[in-house]
């Protein structure tokens, strides 16, 4: 592969590599091992906007050198250099002391005092989390790097076994990220909006994730299958989603998944939602893989059946993340689609991914026509070939 050398590039070549991220995964490996000291150099001669605009796209690329990105915009205008704090932030800056005296620079008495408020509230919070780490040892990872879509994001993972760990985790009482979610909207009471956009309690809600679940019962005997395949359900639905389609997308789901046990699969299913704002992705996870079939797929439908789940539970998920875009609060991040969800998740053709119902076509006006273009969209027998092959296979 070519090696990417900026003093060779004329500055427009530069600016179009930046803007327009025309570089591969390794590319942007080399990128982050060049001089950077060429792309400062070009800075200089940049407006404040353009210069900001670049520093944004090589923060995304990993650079970190805070000290240096300031000292290009001591000079600038006040409200450039609040959107480069933020970015700043964002990007994974921990020089507090740093960031504090390029805070109190500001003029702007209201101004200043705001960012330095977030920042202490950042600061605080860092020791909250580490606290839910500690609690919660199983369930948050330790955010990690992933490139993907030819940028460097920031990925939080939290990984759930079954709805009762989800329940226990959400009555345990984990530190919300108040840093972001200074309003929490999965709390929110949705009574006196429009009918389809109204939802039970948090607290119902949250109950009925194990509600009589031990009084359901449980098949003494032991099926025996053929194979193991694993399906990997999308479950983090769109904000215009409706009930309806999220209610057809549970019976499509339910087919499915009766079609595979006709052919002798076992069935294991993981549920996901990953979330996307700017250079953060928030990644959760929960494996239903309890030994009882039937409780596996009661436990899906409670995930997938209503919107009461996503605009609840996954939502007080989110608010216990450690993410410090402060855009997270506008919209809990939009979905990612479905290539670059696969990436995150390492899956391969070869693994049974669905996707959320607006892929699949499902609109939620007509259960036939819509179980029609989801079944065309997915061509189930395609996977149904390949689990043959399955690594779970006995």
């Amino acid at each position: 592969m070519k090696k990417i050398n900026i003093e060779n590039m004329s500055k427009e070549e530069i600016l179009q590599l930046l803007e327009e991220s025309i570089v591969s995964e390794e590319e942007l490996r080399k990128i982050k091992d060049t001089d950077w000291d060429n792309y400062v150099t070009l800075l200089k001669s940049l407006d404040e906007f353009s210069s900001l605009k670049m520093i944004r796209k090589m923060l995304t690329i990993g650079y970190d050198k805070w000290k240096e990105i300031f000292e290009l915009s001591n000079k600038w205008d006040e409200n450039c250099k609040e959107l480069l704090i933020h970015e700043v932030i964002s990007a994974g800056c921990k020089d507090y002391k740093l960031l504090k005296k390029e805070i109190r620079r500001i003029k702007n008495i209201k101004e200043k005092k705001e960012l330095l408020s977030y920042l202490e509230k950042l600061m605080l919070y860092d020791k909250d989390y580490s606290e839910n780490r500690e609690k919660f040892p199983t369930i948050i990872g330790k955010p990690y790097k992933k490139i993907t879509d030819h940028q460097i994001y920031t990925v939080f993972p939290a990984t759930f076994n079954g709805l009762k760990e989800v329940h226990e985790y959400l009555t345990n009482n984990p530190k919300i990220n108040s840093v972001v979610f200074y309003v929490l909207w999965s709390k929110y009471n949705y009574s006196n909006v429009k009918p389809e956009f109204s939802l039970k309690s948090y607290e119902d809600v949250l109950n009925e994730l194990v509600d009589n679940e031990e009084s359901k019962t449980v098949n003494q005997e032991e099926d025996v299958f053929n194979d193991t395949i694993t399906l990997y359900v999308n479950i983090g639905y769109n904000a215009r989603i409706t009930a309806k389609q999220a209610e057809n997308y549970t019976k499509f789901l339910l087919l499915v998944i009766n079609r595979l046990k006709e052919q002798g699969y076992k069935v294991n299913i993981v549920a996901t939602s990953i979330m996307k704002q700017q250079n953060e992705i928030i990644d959760i996870t929960i494996n239903l893989n309890d030994k009882n079939q039937e409780k596996n797929i009661q436990e899906l439908c409670k995930i997938t059946s209503t919107l009461n789940f996503m605009r609840r539970i996954i939502l007080s998920i989110i608010e216990t993340t450690k993410v410090v875009n402060y855009f997270w609060f506008c919209t809990y991040g939009t979905p990612l689609d479905n290539t670059k969800l696969k990436e995150i998740k390492g899956l391969t053709d070869n693994d049974l991914f669905i996707p959320g119902p607006e892929s699949l076509e499902i609109e939620g006006n007509n259960l036939e026509e819509d179980i029609e273009r989801a079944n065309n969209n997915l061509d189930l027998d395609k996977y149904l070939k390949k689990a043959t092959k399955s690594p779970y296979k006995k």
